[in-house]
């Protein structure tokens, strides 16, 4: 349960950084592209780290400990920081500490949740994507009611707080994966082809997500459109997540783990086509809902193949998703940023071009993907 409340809290505040972070930015007049850097940079820092810390999951109170601790840290320094260069290495900062702490948690829920995997997964995704609908209100509201800065103060407390938690209530238990004898190395070869495409959604998903996170809220704010709106819209994103992954099961039992990524790779296409197209706050809310709906199925197939994939090296097949996860944040913001240059709805024809292409590749490779 305790897992569960940091999962909760941790996405809760690392989305009230995230929204804050374009806008606080926008404010100290940085460039366009400058602020694609800044997104992908966090993507880096992720991607590289990720797969180390799951594959020491095990250490689960140390890391996690150490992984809040850091949290808090970076949000403090971002509530100093007066530059844009500054901005790209706090967030290096912050995208280490976000990669230590979200390998452990998934690896230890996988092995918490045993043969109920699937039903873990949806506790957990619907545990971070509840804090994710939460945390644009309580940005926008902060930057509204108080200042640019007031989200950073909050982010810090929260993470600290619960930094001290974990020394009292994590333990350092040893989890022992029982050697299961799956069919994974009787497969034949076509069998590696089925990952492909829950491969290719884990860096849609991620790349569609770091890029409306990094341009959006500037973007939106040119519109002349308020903080306070801005936070209703990436409300709606996760309202349209939550919603996926309250109906997993019922989901998948329709329509399959791959009919889930053909679905969420062409809805992220559309989205990202009416958000080019759209200039008023209302149809913002229905674009956001759409990428909740592409992104949710996504992260709910991709993440349920991956951890079924690799059962025997849950830390590794974690920090493998999350690494991949932070690719996408990384390389989805810089090529959107360098995009810009022609207009600043650019980044958002991109995430179509992208999404059409996954599509594709995920069309191509129609194999079944076993459970």
């Amino acid at each position: 349960m305790f897992l569960f409340s940091v999962t909760f809290v941790m996405s809760m505040i690392a989305i009230v950084v995230s929204i804050t972070v374009p806008i606080y930015a926008e404010t100290i007049k940085t460039p366009t592209f400058m602020i694609g850097l800044i997104g992908s940079a966090g993507g880096l820092a992720y991607s590289l780290m990720a797969f180390v810390a799951g594959t020491f999951y095990d250490r689960k109170k140390r890391i996690v400990f150490a992984s809040l601790l850091l949290y808090s840290f970076t949000c403090a320094l971002y509530n100093f920081s007066e530059e844009a260069t500054m901005l790209v290495l706090i967030k290096l900062l912050e995208g280490l500490s976000a990669a230590l702490l979200w390998s452990a948690v998934e690896a230890l829920l996988a092995d918490l949740g045993g043969r109920d995997l699937e039903d873990t997964l949806r506790r957990f995704n619907l545990s971070w994507s509840s804090a994710v609908i939460i945390g644009p209100v309580i940005g926008g509201s902060l930057i509204t009611a108080w200042s640019i800065k007031a989200p950073f103060i909050f982010a810090l407390f929260i993470s600290a707080l619960f930094a001290v938690l974990s020394l009292f209530i994590l333990k350092e238990l040893n989890f022992h994966n029982q050697h299961i004898k799956t069919n994974t190395e009787q497969k034949d070869l076509n069998q590696k082809y089925s990952i492909i495409p829950g491969l290719a959604s884990i860096l849609l998903l991620s790349s569609v997500d770091g890029i409306i996170m990094t341009f959006f809220p500037a973007y939106a704010t040119r519109l002349e459109i308020s903080a306070f709106n801005v936070g209703l819209i990436v409300f709606a994103h996760g309202a349209g997540r939550i919603a996926v992954f309250s109906q997993t099961n019922v989901i998948e039992a329709k329509i399959g783990k791959i009919g889930m990524l053909w679905s969420s790779s062409f809805l992220l296409g559309i989205a990202s086509l009416l958000t080019a197209l759209s200039s008023s706050f209302p149809l913002y809310i229905c674009c956001f809902v759409l990428y909740g709906f592409g992104t949710g199925l996504a992260y709910a197939a991709s993440l349920s193949i991956v951890l079924r994939r690799w059962e025997t090296t849950r830390g590794r097949a974690a920090g493998i998703f999350e690494s991949l996860l932070g690719f996408g944040y990384f390389l989805g913001p810089l090529i959107a940023g360098a995009v810009s240059i022609f207009s600043d709805s650019a980044p958002y024809y991109f995430i179509f071009v992208l999404s059409s292409a996954t599509l594709i590749i995920q069309l191509l490779l129609n194999k079944k993907i076993s459970d």
